[in-house]
């Protein structure tokens, strides 16, 4: 007895979201490439202890990152809620 046949094949994806994938990709990069720039010159004109810097570049990094989610979940309509309370 061979047993229930295997699920089906998802589809392939979608141009655009090659395209959006292959530029999130890119833009990742050239961010990172940034971020090392930005940091040096922190660290040698702004902020002359090398924890402080870190410190600073995290805070802002940290921002920037909750200011996006919230601006996401509000777009979709989340709201505050938590993935746990809306389950």
């Amino acid at each position: 007895h061979p047993g229930p046949p295997p699920p089906p094949l998802p589809p392939p994806p979608s141009l655009l979201g090659t395209l959006s994938a292959l530029s999130l990709a890119a833009s990742t990069g050239v961010g990172l490439v940034a971020q090392n720039g930005i940091n040096t010159n922190l660290r040698r004109h702004a902020l002359p202890d090398p924890f402080v810097t870190a410190c600073a570049s995290f805070t802002v990094g940290l921002l920037t990152i909750s200011a996006l989610a919230a601006a996401e979940a509000a777009a979709m309509g989340g709201g505050s809620r938590s993935a746990a309370a809306a389950a």
